[in-house]
């Protein structure tokens, strides 16, 4: 099946101890990470005492707050690392806080090293609640230049610290074999002695996913158990578990989702993972199934399939998180939706069984992942933001009452594709009387699933509108079959850029014939979306056009100056220069700062790739995503946002 590009969301793509005295791996200090405005990867823990403790990265540097009145203030921070690291960029790759019985206070970190993807996994401890805190030292005794990421962190029912990491040394060695070692490994390393020194490096399982975050959590017997995404024969990213022992063995591995997402990317989203007191694993983790799963909840029982499954928000949840209270769960997870990023939660009072669903807040800047801590019976939400720092959030156990149903409409048409996401149907419907004229939309689906249509099928359903831009088909019924040999199509990706990573260069030709790429515009903001002129689905391709069209105009009114907005076609062979100088004269595109592009198939297919947008021509229609990214003045990703639906204001901000 092929997947959303909102793998990106949003959002754009492994036997001895170890003490502080080993030297980390030997180059060349590195300087300060750059920060193009706040470096919002955090993490946050709940202390044996109640008290809250926050973890962030600030220019190459880690530190930890505390707050004794559940977020109200925190304590003056204190650096863990006074050497500056160059510190892993990946949007999954924040740093991590954990406090002992005791008040010992533990800090890992993945720090980045020169090669690109490498890494090493870093660990400070506090042995004086947090004042100070000893030199870092490196986990793994591997210190090859290579993926050693993503680290994780537990304490078992004994107090031995469990340290886990994605780590590429197998995949090395395996180089050239056939058939292809698949992703990295999952390893990890104890500690007995209060994170002094480690044993390992033990192997759990081969063949995980290399850029997404591990879950660990302990259950009601103090064992630690692991969840991660893995990657099973041929390609598929689904999730396993297995429970990391401190002898350095792994046992039980088993397959814990089952939605046989295929893909040729990492999706840059993790699981979380937590026990209730009767030691049933509760676990929330990001998937593209066929049944529209975007963030999902479930029940990992004996089988690969979880139990209780469910969705989570809308079409744009993602970043989900997790905690558990005896048999209260609470979830967590960001959705973007109406030009904001809205932090939204679920709560359920009876082991899962039930949920009902609300809206915390919502910000219009950049924002990081949410983190759910179990405090007592209760619940609070962590959320760093740019407009919101540092905010903790308490999860109410009341909700507001529902709002009235949306009105329905019939509707009759012809379905021309599904969704690029395998989640929906585009489909060209006749006029609806008093409401829309006929045209090409989007829709979901309620109740049906969109493998069970095909291209050219004639329809009849119920519409509504169940967000604002966003409607759903219902009651759907077929009035003919699908012509003979309608098929859909996969789609296959390579791995992508994601937020903080430098967006890839590029050769391509603008609307007058003239050769640009990344390097014409360096120093400049950059807007940057794929389009093409053929597409006929009003809520797609012309809405995008429309909103940077409007980006353009709301920003020159502002007066706001060097920046560049550019459109890539997806449809190269049709898509000329000359296609395209039409296409924006039409509109009234200003072409001082706003060029569409084109190139050849290959470098456009590249592109699509690395910015982790699925287009895929059929006979009717391209079947595609869409995403808009901003630039930065240094070439990094500060920005995504998918879909067509987005408003200007998010970049004009960012833009002034």
């Amino acid at each position: 099946m092929t997947a959303r590009s909102l793998l990106l969301s949003l959002t754009l793509l492994l036997a001895g101890p170890a003490s502080a005295a080993d030297a980390p791996h030997a180059h060349a200090a590195p300087p300060p990470t750059p920060v193009d405005g706040p470096d919002l990867r955090a993490s946050a823990t709940v202390d044996p005492q109640g008290r809250l403790w926050v973890v962030t990265h600030e220019h190459g540097r880690v530190f930890v707050r505390r707050s004794d009145d559940a977020g109200a203030s925190w304590t003056t921070p204190v650096v863990v690392n006074p050497v500056a690291e160059t510190l892993d960029p990946g949007a999954d790759a924040r740093p991590k806080v954990l406090v002992s019985a005791g008040g010992e206070v533990f800090v890992t970190w993945t720090q980045a090293l020169a090669k690109p993807y490498s890494g090493a996994i870093r660990l400070a401890r506090s042995l004086d609640g947090g004042r100070t805190f000893t030199a870092p030292l490196t986990v793994h005794r591997h210190r090859d230049e290579i993926t050693h990421r993503f680290d994780a962190l537990a304490f078992d029912g004994q107090g031995r610290l469990f340290v886990a990491w994605i780590d590429k040394r197998d995949a090395v060695t395996a180089a050239g074999a056939t058939p292809k070692y698949r992703g990295a490994a999952l390893y990890f390393a104890v500690s007995e002695d209060r994170g002094a020194t480690f044993k390992g490096d033990f192997k759990a399982a081969d063949h995980a996913c290399e850029c997404c975050r591990i879950a660990l959590a302990t259950d009601a017997t103090g064992r630690v158990h692991a969840l991660w995404r893995h990657i099973f024969a041929p390609n598929v990213r689904d999730h396993a578990t297995a429970r990391l022992n401190p002898d350095g063995t792994a046992s039980g591995f088993r397959r814990a989702t089952s939605d046989d997402w295929r893909l040729d990317a990492c999706p840059h989203h993790g699981p979380s993972l937590d026990f209730d007191a009767e030691g049933t694993a509760h676990a929330v983790w990001f998937t593209a199934d066929a049944e529209g799963g975007i963030a999902a909840y479930g029940r990992l029982g004996a089988g690969a399939a979880p139990e209780g499954r469910r969705r989570l928000g809308g079409k744009f949840a993602a970043h989900a998180d997790l905690a558990v209270a005896g048999r209260r769960i609470a979830v967590a997870w960001r959705e973007f939706a109406e030009g904001r990023m809205h932090l939204r939660a679920a709560l359920s009072e009876d082991a899962g069984a039930t949920w009902r669903e609300q809206a915390v807040t919502s910000v219009a800047g950049p924002t990081g992942q949410p983190r759910v801590l179990a405090r007592g019976g209760s619940f609070l939400i962590f959320w760093h933001t740019a407009e919101q720092p540092l905010r903790v959030h308490p999860l109410e156990a009341t909700v507001a009452p529902p709002a009235a149903a949306a009105p329905r409409y019939d509707l009759r048409g012809e379905v021309i594709a599904t969704t690029p996401d395998g989640n929906g149907l585009i489909v060209h419907h006749e006029e609806i009387p008093g409401y829309m004229p006929a045209m090409t939309m989007e829709f979901l689906l309620q109740g049906a699933k969109a493998a069970d249509f095909r291209e050219g099928q004639k329809i009849r359903a119920r519409m509504y509108e169940s967000a604002p831009g966003e409607f759903k088909l219902e009651d759907i019924r077929t009035e003919s079959p699908a012509p003979a040999g309608a098929a859909k199509k996969g789609v296959e990706h390579e791995a992508f850029v994601e937020l903080g990573e430098r967006a890839p260069e590029f050769e391509l030709l603008n609307q007058l014939g003239e050769k640009v790429g990344l390097e014409r515009y360096r120093g400049k903001r950059i807007v940057l979306n794929f389009i093409f002129t053929r597409c006929p689905v009003a809520t797609m391709c012309p809405a995008a056009t429309a909103r940077m069209i409007s980006l353009q105009r709301q920003a020159a009114a502002r007066e706001i100056k060097d920046f560049q907005l550019l459109s890539i076609s997806m449809d190269p062979v049709y898509d000329t220069p000359a296609v395209l100088r039409e296409y924006a004269e039409a509109r009234g595109v200003d072409p001082s700062n706003f060029q569409f592009l084109t190139g050849s198939e290959a470098a456009v297919r590249r592109m699509l790739a690395q910015f982790g947008v699925i287009a895929e021509p059929s006979e009717n229609i391209w079947k595609h995503t869409l995403a808009t990214v901003l630039i930065d003045r240094d070439g990094r990703i500060s920005q995504r946002v998918e879909g067509a639906s987005w408003d200007p204001e998010i970049f004009l901000r960012l833009l002034q």
